[in-house]
């Protein structure tokens, strides 16, 4: 099996690469249909893979040309590096030289080496005047496990701040936010989605960490930067909507009318978001207690019990069901339960 590969020239008139043609305009990339989108400068002037491994144990190397105008080498330029995005992974080790477009081996200023990305999956670098209108070439090589990818995008700013990608967002989560012109100074990025601002917890000249605001209603929602005064591009990102998860449920079982305690995870803080079921029962929301904590009223559930000792309790959150359920028991009288819970009975 031939390990190498080679990316063809990739120009200003159409960017094609191994598996992906992006365009000039903001262009949403997804991995897969549940992972995070990520977005790109609508200046993008070449990109290159997703590299993938074949998990051979193997050295594999790949090569990819870069040509630009005469104008854009006189630009500000950008590398943005990525290895692995969502939930695939990325290389062991990787390196990437900026060599001569007639350099046939390993050669010339190395980009990327072995502790790149010890700490960061993406990594940015300036290399305003160091490619020509005559050409560079990338020579990349790496070691991972079969199916590890790599990628990278080079980029020339509409302006000084510029957001390149974005990871998942979730309500309430943090999230990172990579691009170009950022101020390290936490206080002088201004990070807003869907026009509410943002709470930047974190601060480099190319990556933000960004808490999300604790309401998101929309599937896709724009996000942009501000440092002083100056705005950046624009970008649409799919939210993310992390599954509830339930741990626990307080009596464990008991009479119809009662109260019960359920403890888990994600919940909504609006009680009518969160749908509790025993069974094929809906169990009304009496209380949020906070985003782990509910407590909702115990259904007739006479006859989804009968002839079960225990009938499956399962929530969903704004359509989201839990990952997994908990087992009440059928039972005339409150059995079981943890007493420190806020409602709590007695056997």
């Amino acid at each position: 099996m031939n390990l190498s590969s080679t990316v063809p020239a990739l120009n200003m008139g159409g960017i094609k690469t191994l598996l992906s043609v992006i365009s000039f305009s903001i262009v949403m990339l997804s991995t897969f249909n549940c992972g995070p989108s990520y977005a790109v400068a609508e200046k993008t002037l070449a990109e290159g893979g997703p590299y993938q491994s074949q998990g051979t144990a193997k050295i594999q190397k790949f090569t990819a040309e870069i040509n630009i105008s005469a104008d854009q080498a006189a630009g500000p330029l950008w590398m943005t590096f990525y290895n692995g995005y969502s939930n695939r992974p990325g290389y062991n080790w990787v390196r990437v030289f900026l060599a001569s477009p007639q350099a046939e081996s390993v050669s010339g200023d190395i980009l990327v080496d072995e502790h790149t990305f010890v700490r960061s999956r993406a990594v940015t670098k300036d290399l305003t005047g160091r490619i020509p209108a005559s050409g560079r070439k990338l020579i990349i090589e790496g070691e991972g496990e079969r199916g590890a990818i790599f990628s990278w995008i080079l980029t020339t700013p509409r302006s000084s701040v510029s957001v390149l990608n974005v990871t998942n967002i979730s309500a309430g989560k943090t999230f990172l936010l990579h691009g170009t012109g950022f101020s390290g100074n936490e206080e002088e990025n201004e990070v807003t989605v869907n026009g509410t601002k943002c709470e930047v917890i974190g601060a480099t000249t190319n990556m933000l960490t960004v808490k999300a605001p604790d309401k998101l209603d929309a599937k896709n929602v724009s996000v942009s930067v501000k440092v002083n005064g100056q705005g950046s591009n624009s970008l649409m990102v799919n939210i993310v909507t992390p599954p509830p998860m339930l741990i626990s449920c307080s009596p464990y079982g008991g009479p119809v009318g009662g109260v019960l305690n359920i403890r888990g995870a994600n919940f909504s803080r609006v009680a009518d978001e969160n749908v509790v079921r025993i069974g094929n029962l809906v169990c009304p929301v009496i209380k949020v207690m906070d985003t782990g904590t509910l407590l909702v009223r115990i259904p007739n559930w006479g006859s989804e019990g009968a002839g079960s000792m225990t009938i499956p309790l399962t929530i969903t959150v704004n359509g989201v069901p839990s990952r997994n359920h908990l087992s009440f028991w059928c039972v005339s009288h409150y059995y079981g339960g943890d007493p420190n819970a806020a409602i709590y009975h007695y056997d």
